[in-house]
């Protein structure tokens, strides 16, 4: 999905899968080149790092919902639903 070409290419590439805390230690190890990660995590700051993606998280509810009228929904508005 993000480097097809390089796949095809003369260039070896091994794929493993990490989660992406691990992932990211392996790299500060330089046991790995690169990671695709979420980047949720504390220690982000000490790695080069691009966004390549971004996801959005929607909440669906009916059109007589308390919230439905709403344009953004924190965690907090969610806690007794």
């Amino acid at each position: 999905m993000f480097f097809p070409d390089m796949l095809i290419t003369s260039v070896p590439v091994e794929l493993y899968e990490y989660g992406s805390i691990r992932a990211a230690r392996l790299v500060m190890e330089e046991t790995l080149d690169l990671a695709l990660v979420n980047m949720n995590f504390y220690e982000i700051d000490k790695l080069n790092s691009h966004q390549i993606l971004s996801d959005r998280i929607v909440f669906c509810v009916s059109p007589g919902h308390h919230l439905a009228n709403e344009k953004e929904v924190s965690i907090e508005m969610l806690k007794v639903e």
